[in-house]
């Protein structure tokens, strides 16, 4: 899946592979020619950021993998995540017929919030090590070139 952020901060996307991607490039297919769909995504500026590293030059702005911008994305999915401590029904009965489940609950959701931070810290490393990518200054000048507005910081 590729997407093309155009200047004026909307979203398309094509669902095509990089295979096919790189095929057009190599034959000199300008990516602004074909027919993208309008996305649902919205317009980020961490999103216009990693393009900025990742993506390419078209005629109508610049054109990023979906795979480039995984980093961000799971990122923000994890730090959304709030696990509640679980809440069972009937945990007074349960404790009675088997002593100690409310405690082996309290460490099971210990666990869980354990296992979420570990996973966001590495998620965090993943994002610092892709925006850790200095930008292209081809396609920063693109960019600017059709208009766009390059955020600070780049």
């Amino acid at each position: 899946m590729y997407y093309l952020i155009r200047p004026d901060r909307t979203f398309q996307w094509l669902d095509f592979p990089r295979s096919t991607i790189e095929l057009a490039q190599e034959n000199g297919i300008d990516l602004g020619s074909i027919e993208w769909d309008p996305a649902e995504r919205q317009f980020d500026e961490v999103t216009l950021r990693l393009a900025l590293r990742y993506g390419i030059a078209c005629s109508k702005g610049v054109a990023v993998g979906g795979v480039e911008l995984v980093p961000r994305d799971r990122l923000v999915q994890l730090l959304r995540l709030n696990p509640a401590p679980s809440v069972m029904p009937h945990e007074d009965l349960m404790e009675q017929l088997v002593p100690g489940w409310r405690e082996s609950g309290r460490e099971l959701d210990r666990r869980v919030a354990e296992s979420l931070e570990r996973t966001i810290d590495e998620a965090k490393a993943e994002y610092e090590a892709a925006m850790a990518v200095a930008p292209d200054p081809a396609l920063v000048e693109h960019w600017r070139a059709l208009g766009g507005a390059v955020p600070d910081p780049l």
